[in-house]
């Protein structure tokens, strides 16, 4: 194993002195299901981010929503997969639709 350039772990803890640790929830991702410990949480370009050691002891970070170290979103949580849009996100597509049918017929 390479040796960390960190020379002391600052690990983040809970209220009891644990180690909080996250796991990565984005389907997608190469790590997912894989449990890291929490270094820290960042916001960096406009997310928040969740900082971890990797295994060669060098501080990486991903962003927060791809794990379950944030609470999920109230929407997703309770349309369980059923639903892929927002009321706000339907009345768009409606706008957009209408938008599109008269400059289609104004040709």
């Amino acid at each position: 194993m390479i040796p960390s350039r960190w020379r002391q772990q600052s690990t983040t803890v809970d209220k009891n002195g644990n180690q909080i640790k996250f796991t990565v929830t984005h389907p997608f991702h190469p790590l997912a299901g894989q449990q890291f410990e929490l270094f820290s949480t960042a916001q960096n370009c406009g997310e928040e981010r969740v900082y971890y050691l990797d295994g060669f002891g060098e501080l990486v970070s991903i962003p927060a929503q791809w794990t379950d170290a944030v609470p999920a979103d109230p929407f997703i949580a309770v349309a369980a997969g059923r639903s892929v849009l927002r009321v706000a996100e339907l009345l768009r597509l409606v706008k957009s639709v209408r938008d599109w049918k008269e400059k289609s017929t104004e040709v």
